[in-house]
């Protein structure tokens, strides 16, 4: 789906993102969920170096991201908060990709639902957090901009996104 303006947006049934550009995951503020999931060999610690290291440990700021090359790690979920995902969070974290990405001038951007698979807030609130948040970023976002969610999703998506004006047309790849 066509974007107006100068970038593009793709609207895509949970495709895994493009190699040659930054990847978005939804991630906690203990970075327990650690998406997508790693595989860690285990190491040898001494006792009194995890304990410190565990004492000093602080949860990441919600809105922040933790960066890991093409990575970003969006901290929107609170698992120790009921409901575990808020809607300011999730914005916070859109304006911080959006910045960041068109900082190291990112060719494209791959983006999840935001706040849905593991903060559970409903599709249709994501997907509007992130048309409002391409609104209102649209001058600093990279050339393609890659949303990836359920099929279910994806009409719903495209009427919000069209009537935004956000989209132009439609592109069947």
């Amino acid at each position: 789906m066509q974007v107006s303006g100068n970038f593009e947006i793709r609207l895509t049934e949970n495709e895994q993102p493009p190699s040659s550009g930054i990847s978005v995951y939804e991630e906690d503020n203990y970075e327990l969920l650690v998406s997508p999931p790693q595989v860690v060999l285990p190491i040898i610690v001494h006792p009194v170096h995890l304990y410190t290291s565990l004492y000093d440990f602080s949860p990441f700021e919600m809105g922040s991201l933790r960066i890991y090359g093409n990575k970003i790690l969006a901290v929107v979920v609170d698992v120790a908060k009921d409901p575990p995902c808020r809607n300011e969070w999730v914005s916070a974290a859109l304006k911080h990709i959006f910045e960041y990405t068109n900082k190291i001038q990112a060719p494209a951007l791959s983006l999840p639902l935001l706040g849905h698979y593991y903060g559970g807030l409903q599709a249709d609130t994501c997907i509007r957090l992130i048309s409002q948040a391409l609104l209102e970023h649209r001058g600093i976002l990279p050339p393609l901009v890659s949303l990836h969610m359920d099929r279910a999703y994806l009409e719903l998506a495209h009427e919000l996104f069209t009537a935004a004006g956000l989209l132009q047309n439609k592109v069947f790849p």
